[in-house]
């Protein structure tokens, strides 16, 4: 493009504020995995035939006769085995077709050249014609240099094409539960009975009209357009989200979602989500100025528990561990009832009203903003502020909104419609903020109960207590099952419970924990997130490694893309270096970050990757960059390395290397 620019006597600094992407062409789970062939397109009415002993899969059937295996050998293809053996995100190499590469750079020059001001063009008209040879040119003489690529793609093959329709017929293809990238193969008949057993439960309510008959999809879609929320943010696809499973290999047995992707929910919910991280975030500015003043009368705690990130977690650790609980809130997205006093409904409307009343004190009001890549953003500014593309929020619309989604989730499975009346729909791109917001709303309301009731002392218990989504972990706090307690009494003048453990459980997940008769806790090791924290003195020092759940699952799991994927070996390259620099702010011991980093490249060799290219990427990587308050100095870790990786005779490839070179 520069070489163009300078051709029509044009300076190649206009490029500049051009930023150039890529388009990838699709992983292969596009092509196996067919949720919605599965969970929409048939007739509930119709009685469910199995036909996995007619086929030749007599050694993958379960106990009950059914398929469910994770042996990609049951597509009976070589050439389908091949390829998904690779992992779900793998991508196919394709044949060069140069015509649509010239195609594609012609493009994107005509829309750089209507970004220039026609006072800078002359005698267009010719300098197009010479700037679309050059290209035709330069795009030849690269392909020409390029390695060997496949005459076909392998997927569009007529044998895999044919093999594919077939096993789609009766099987369900999707990735595994905790590890996405490996494919799970299930009875399609048997994924439907236990979708409509799912959907026969207390959670759901079927849609029926006034003379109790099954309404249709097309019904209820109707009836939605003409509510004024969905008017007011018109969906681009008239369909309904649909109950769709993902096989948890590990439990036998299916994880249900909802896949709300495209559906007639699509444009709000987009909206809404922007708008509740904006609520989010003036709830963390309530939080803040709470703990200041808990501070200030001797209280130190934690009064917002919402983490982010691992790297989060891993900053905020404390100097010193003595004791430490983690546990998993089973089921929240589930169990979270709508309606009610301690329901979800009742929680974010007075969350609504206490961002809005917080950030209204400081003369700020939300505004929901459309940013030039067309997404939506909300921003608090002061109440005067004004714009075209700005639209202001106030809480009585914002809770509208909440309540119009909340009250309306409908699922669809097959050709009928239900209705979810208890828990968060897993699926919708706010639910994950809304489970946030509920859990924030009980632990927002048990800390400022402690301050009311004067017990600063128990305040300072939590002063190490985070939680990330579901996930709880408190360090330093003895009495921590006390207040997690089920048989608690849920009163105002009770300090001494946090969640409404009625409705949600509490598991815990330390390793040894040792309860004292007085009911304090002590346990010196647990897994939070991605973190092994092990207390290894009696003063509070402790160490940190990486913890993997996949690690734990018992199959092979498939993780990184494979090198043979049809994408920039420099994508690779920064992947790598991603997975070894987080590795940094987990570990707090330089053997610890060593170990894990040699992990690692074992992973990637697996992939096809050359063991010596990946060292000298890691090596060179570790060199250049600089890591902001990492547990473990990188100085430390590339002194280990310079010793045990030492360079063999022969030069090793570099990482765009063939993986079988030596």
């Amino acid at each position: 493009m520069r070489e163009c620019l300078e051709m029509i006597g044009l300076d190649a600094e206009l490029l500049d504020p051009i930023v150039f992407g890529w388009r990838y062409e699709p992983q292969i789970k596009h092509d196996f995995y067919k949720p919605k062939e599965v969970f929409c397109n048939w007739d509930t009415h119709a009685p469910l035939v199995c036909e996995c002993k007619r086929w030749p899969w007599v050694t993958y059937l379960d106990e009950t006769g059914h398929v469910r295996t994770l042996d990609p050998k049951i597509l009976g293809s070589r050439i389908l085995t091949t390829v998904i053996e690779k992992g779900l995100n793998h991508i196919t190499p394709k044949p060069l077709q140069t015509a649509k590469i010239i195609a594609e750079v012609c493009e994107a020059w005509d829309r750089i050249a209507s970004m220039i001001p026609d006072v800078y063009i002359r005698n267009w008209p010719s300098n197009e014609a010479a700037v679309k040879q050059h290209i035709n040119y330069r795009v030849r003489m690269a392909v020409q240099n390029c390695q060997t690529t496949p005459m076909i793609d392998v997927m569009t093959t007529p044998e895999a094409k044919r093999q594919l329709e077939w096993v789609h017929k009766h099987l369900y293809i999707s990735g595994a539960d905790k590890a996405a990238n490996t494919p799970t193969f299930f009875c399609k008949t048997l994924a439907r009975e236990q979708a409509l057993a799912q959907m026969n439960s207390d959670d759901f309510s079927l849609v029926v009209s006034d003379n109790n008959v099954p309404e249709t999809p097309e019904q209820v879609v109707k009836q939605l357009l003409g509510e004024p929320p969905l008017q007011e943010f018109p969906p681009l696809r008239p369909d309904l989200p649909y109950l769709m499973g993902i096989y948890k290999a590990h439990k036998n047995k299916m994880r249900w979602l909802t896949n709300a992707d495209g559906c007639v929910f699509s444009e709000i919910t987009i909206c809404l989500t922007a708008i509740l991280k904006g609520i989010q975030e003036a709830l963390q500015n309530v939080a803040d100025d709470f703990y200041a003043r808990a501070k200030f009368f001797g209280g130190k705690t934690n009064a917002c528990w919402i983490l982010g990130s691992t790297q989060e977690f891993a900053i905020n650790l404390p100097d010193k561990i003595t004791t430490i609980y983690t546990g998993d809130i089973t089921k929240c997205y589930e169990a979270i009832p709508l309606e009610g006093d301690q329901g979800l409904t009742t929680a974010m409307t007075n969350l609504v009203n206490l961002a809005f009343a917080h950030q209204n004190h400081l003369h700020k009001d939300l505004f929901l903003i459309q940013k030039k890549n067309g997404e939506l953003e909300a921003e608090w500014k002061p109440l005067r502020h004004s714009s075209v593309k700005a639209t202001r929020m106030d809480p009585t619309k914002v809770i509208e909104l909440n309540h119009f989604i909340i009250r309306n989730t409908y699922v669809r499975l097959g050709d009928r419609v239900w209705r979810q009346v208890r828990g968060i729909p897993m699926g919708f791109s706010c639910s994950p903020l809304w489970c946030n917001l509920y859990l924030f709303y009980f632990e927002y309301n048990f800390i400022t109960r402690l301050a009311r009731l004067g017990r600063y002392d128990l305040l300072r218990l939590f002063e190490h207590t985070f939680r990330y989504m579901d996930d709880l972990v408190s360090m330093n706090n003895p009495m921590i099952l006390r207040f997690l307690d089920p048989d608690q009494v849920e009163s105002e003048g009770n300090p001494f419970w946090i969640y409404p453990l009625r409705f949600l459980a509490m598991q815990n997940e330390m390793d040894n924990p040792f309860v004292n008769t007085d009911g304090s806790l002590v346990n010196l090791s647990a897994h939070f997130l991605s973190l092994q924290i092990q207390i290894i003195r009696v003063d509070g020092t402790f160490l940190t490694t990486k913890y993997d759940k996949r690690r734990s699952l018992p199959f092979k799991v498939s993780l990184y893309i494979h090198r043979d994927s049809n994408r920039p070996v420099a994508n690779s390259s920064k992947v790598i270096l991603g997975q070894v620099f987080a590795l940094f702010y987990l570990i707090n011991t330089a053997g610890g970050v060593v170990l894990e980093i040699d992990n690692l490249v074992e992973c990637f060799v697996e992939k096809g990757f050359h063991r010596y290219a990946l060292r000298r990427l890691i090596l060179s990587g570790l060199d250049r960059i600089i890591l902001t308050s990492p547990l473990t100095p990188v100085q430390a870790v590339l002194e280990i390395f310079f010793d045990i990786w030492r360079e063999p005779a022969n030069r090793p490839p570099q990482l765009d290397d063939s993986a079988n070179s030596s």
